[in-house]
């Protein structure tokens, strides 16, 4: 009800619209408005619908569909606007003008996000009905703003005399002249998105098309500029409305202008609609654009130098030590860190699809920059924001990109072998963001499609990579080499790291490398199989039996016991499966031979069930773990139902104990691990029928 009242209380008889008081208490509600929806603090959707109709504009008081182009044309929308029963109608243009902004900002809040929640969607629904008309008043009511603006800063001393929403400059008060200066990039930015949008749907008429260019041609300019000139102080973070005139809006920080501004360019730039693409700005002015967003944004917010980097200061300073180009970085909010990100990503896809060199060397250097500052150790992933990770997971995006072969502006196979070695030396670190190394993995293997290098190559990277421990790479080479053979010259490698028994990092991460890469290629080269066990087949048996049955223990064996476990008794279980498939095994490797494997395989799982127990049979050794016995139980109970025969044959190899062990374990997994029922011992009864009545 509070908020009903300050947002309703200028149309009242008893508040008058041009008091201070009704202005902040109008300001205010909007505030609070704002915030309840932008946070999601209203759950009733029906009273979320009704404080919305409150700012919710009529179609009397947005007039305006197409640009007037006359003076005529204009006068004529400007009749159809709602009036008051105030007698000072000076005023309320900036209530107009505020009920415009706050659901712009709302709707670029829901636009730039992606927000689901319910109060996302309650906003769209109800803006539904006037969503053209309403952006194309933002639009008219932006390019106002942004003329009395220009007027202001010249200090010429005359605004111009009549605008597109006003017939002359005195019909407004100087509160309302503030209210349009400061709104007015909001406004265009959710103006340019919304009719972006139109542009986008099929169902658009050619007619509205031309509508809608015709206030793109004018509103898109002013964007650009007031983006450029926003980036100049964003990493300062000047506030772009005084204590003075901060009339209508929640945010009008320098990064809460430029984001959005950001955003409203991002939709331009995507639509080929758009007829004003070509001429909104110059191939300099975009390179001048470019380079305010890396100096301005992204390189602060990785708390570097804005003109690190540059030729300039490499000459000037050549042995300039690494703490010297640090910075502290400002609070750069988050969100102009993902729209710079974005915008970034986007002209690099508009540069891959034109087939041009759209942002000429700034795009190229917005991109390295990072990634140059990441390689050299400057970058840090400790901040709460964790904006480091979006900048450098972004500027990886775009590399990916710009590997494609028909990317022909540059030197595109010293480009794609730089991004290799890139790669290579981000998926090495240990110290690195999970998403980062994603993205790197997706570069690498561009990479290594895209680039003239042959099996031979590829098959000493994997070796490299292998004996360096650096598996998450050696997975993705072997994995890009068609006929597989990266894995077998690798063997040595993993044969040494899983019998290092000093080191069970090596072992659990050497077994989860081997493992991807078998149940990769196993389908289409199962003689990988064979390899891999005629390699490391005894190393990997005796680390599942180490493990299993605890001989390694203490601190990280202890703590990567059932990963390592788990692993190795997949590759096992992927050989069991392919001996034992029809046709599957090598002619020279007979029946035989697949039930001695197998009678070795279920002694080491005997050993393991014997040590540490079953849920239904726990054990008392220390260390124990019947999660370990059960799986143990499980592989065998998998065996004896796909290979009944082998399976019996293996059965025979077995030493008595092991086959009690086996018999004991099949049995409780196949009941579900129920518990052993203990019979009471009966009563002896009198048998009274033995006694007759003589």
């Amino acid at each position: 009800s509070s908020i009903k009242h300050a947002l309703s209380f200028q149309d009242s008889s008893d508040g008058p619209a041009n008091d201070n008081r009704t202005r902040l208490l109008f300001m205010s509600g909007c505030e609070a408005l704002y915030s309840l929806i932008e946070n999601n603090m209203v759950s009733d959707t029906v009273g979320l619908k009704r404080l919305l109709r409150l700012v919710m504009p009529t179609m009397d008081e947005i007039p305006f569909e197409t640009y007037p182009s006359s003076k005529d044309e204009r006068k004529k929308s400007l009749k159809t606007i709602k009036t008051s029963d105030i007698n000072d109608t000076r005023s309320l243009p900036l209530y107009r003008v505020g009920k415009l902004q706050i659901l712009a900002d709302l709707w670029l809040s829901v636009d730039m996000s992606n927000r689901q929640d319910s109060a996302g969607s309650t906003l769209l629904k109800e803006m539904k009905p006037i969503e053209y008309a309403f952006a194309s008043n933002c639009a008219a009511h932006a390019i106002d703003g942004a003329c009395l603006e220009a007027a202001t800063n010249e200090h010429s001393g005359q605004l111009h005399a009549s605008g597109i929403t006003f017939a002359n400059v005195v019909d407004i008060d100087r509160f309302t002249k503030m209210g349009l200066i400061q709104a007015w990039p909001v406004l265009a930015a959710c103006s340019v998105c919304l009719l972006i949008n139109f542009l986008g749907r099929e169902e658009t008429e050619s007619e509205r098309c031309d509508e809608i260019n015709e206030w793109l041609k004018r509103v898109a300019p002013l964007l650009f500029a007031k983006l450029h000139d926003a980036l100049k102080v964003a990493n300062v973070d000047i506030s772009i409305a005084q204590e003075n005139n901060s009339f209508l809006s929640t945010d009008v920080s320098t990064f809460n202008i430029a984001a959005k501004c950001l955003h409203g360019m991002r939709a331009v730039m995507g639509q080929k609609k758009a007829r004003i693409n070509d001429t909104l700005y110059s191939e300099d002015e975009a390179e001048a654009l470019i380079g305010a967003v890396t100096k301005n944004v992204i390189l602060p917010s990785l708390g570097l130098c804005s003109d690190w980097g540059s030729e300039v200061e490499t000459q000037n300073n050549p042995e300039e030590k690494k703490s010297d180009v640090k910075s502290v970085a400002p609070d750069i909010d988050m969100e102009l860190v993902e729209q710079a990100c974005g915008f970034i990503e986007d002209l690099c896809q508009s540069r891959f699809e034109q087939k041009s060199k759209l942002g000429g060397d700034a795009l190229i250097q917005s991109i390295l920059l990072p990634l140059t500052a990441l390689k050299e150790g400057m970058v840090t992933f400790d901040d709460d924001k964790n904006a480091a990770a979006v900048i450098i997971s972004s500027c990886i995006r775009s590399c990916r990109l710009l590997t494609n072969p028909s990317c022909h502006d540059m030197e595109h196979g010293n480009f794609v072998g730089a991004m290799l070695q890139l790669s290579l030396f981000v998926l090495s670190q240990d110290k690195m963001e999970e998403k980062v190394k994603i993205e790197a993995s997706a570069l690498l293997k561009d990479c290594l499609i895209n680039m003239d290098i042959g099996t031979i190559e590829k098959c000493a990277i994997a070796q490299d990579l292998a004996s360096g421990g650096k598996w998450e790479a050696w997975k993705i080479v072997c994995a890009t080499i068609e006929d597989g053979s990266g894995i077998p010259s690798s063997l040595d490698s993993v044969r040494e790291a899983l019998e290092d028994l000093n080191s069970p990092h090596r072992h659990f991460s050497s077994l989860i490398a081997i493992r991807s890469v078998l149940q990769e290629a196993v389908a289409e080269n199962a003689f990988l199989i064979g390899c891999v066990m005629h390699g490391v087949g005894s190393s990997l048996i005796q680390l599942l039996r180490a493990y299993g049955s605890r001989e390694l223990q203490g601190g990280e064996f202890d703590k990567q016991r059932l990963v390592v476990c788990a692993d190795t008794m997949k590759i096992i279980m992927i050989t069991i499966q392919h001996l034992t498939s029809p046709g599957a095994a090598s002619p020279a490797f007979d029946d035989s031979e697949s039930s001695m494997f197998l009678a070795v395989i279920f002694e080491v799982l005997m050993t393991i069930v014997r040590f540490n127990g079953l849920p239904n049979h726990p054990s008392r050794n220390v260390g124990a773990d019947d999660s370990l016995g059960r799986m143990s139980a499980q592989a065998i109970v998998h065996v004896a139902r796909s290979a009944p025969v082998a399976f019996k044959s293996a059965m025979a190899h077995l030493s008595p104990e092991d086959r009690s062990t086996l018999e004991m374990s099949v049995r409780a997994d196949m009941s579900g691990y129920a518990a052993p029922k203990s019979t009471a011992p009966t009563k002896k009864k009198l048998n009274l029928k033995g006694f007759r009545k003589a």
